[in-house]
């Protein structure tokens, strides 16, 4: 870990920081057998801080993977905020459970133009 800090400071790139959860990857369903680590983030120069002093790096929630998606944002706080942008589309793992998933989408699939 020393030469991979050692690393960043030789390229003059600054850990960006986060807003949201601590922490980037998680494994074990169990409270038992849970670990949490922060593996990724997100790292700059400082004439790239400096070109986007607003910039926010969230941690976003997972599902599939066990790695959280992360969110840059460059346009700064209150310049762009997703509660008020249109609702994204989200998946959900159960849909995947209920016997008419498959021929649904195949059916909106198919409605799409290009699709």
């Amino acid at each position: 870990m020393k030469e991979f800090c050692m690393a960043l400071e030789d390229c003059g790139l600054n850990d960006l920081g986060y807003i949201g959860r601590w922490f980037t990857w998680e494994r074990g369903r169990f409270l038992a057998t849970n670990i949490r680590e922060r593996l990724d983030r997100g790292v700059a120069t400082l004439n790239w801080m400096n070109l986007f002093p607003g910039y926010q790096l969230e941690h976003l929630s997972h599902s599939f993977s066990d790695h959280c998606p992360i969110l840059l944002n460059t346009m700064g706080p209150g310049r762009y905020n997703r509660s008020n942008q249109v609702k994204t589309f989200r998946f959900e793992a159960k849909w995947c459970l209920e016997n008419s998933f498959e021929e649904m989408v195949r059916k909106w699939w198919k409605d799409i133009p290009g699709g």
